[in-house]
């Protein structure tokens, strides 16, 4: 995701180049991919390493 957000911010600035105004549809787009990108990314390093077992028999002997 990250770079289709880098070459959506490419085409903005070739716009913006040529048009004097940023595209606000295109910003909110990039602005979007790149809060989804940042909070995936904290999800992924709060996770912690211990974590329940993926599967659906817990057996037994677990509680």
């Amino acid at each position: 995701m990250e770079s289709i957000a880098t070459v959506m911010a490419v085409i903005a600035a070739v716009v913006l180049a040529f048009t004097e105004k940023y595209p606000r549809d295109l910003f909110d787009l990039i602005t979007g991919l790149n809060r989804w990108v940042l909070r995936v990314a904290a999800c992924a390093a709060l996770m912690p390493d211990a974590y329940p077992p993926f599967r659906l028999d817990m057996g037994a002997t677990e509680p």
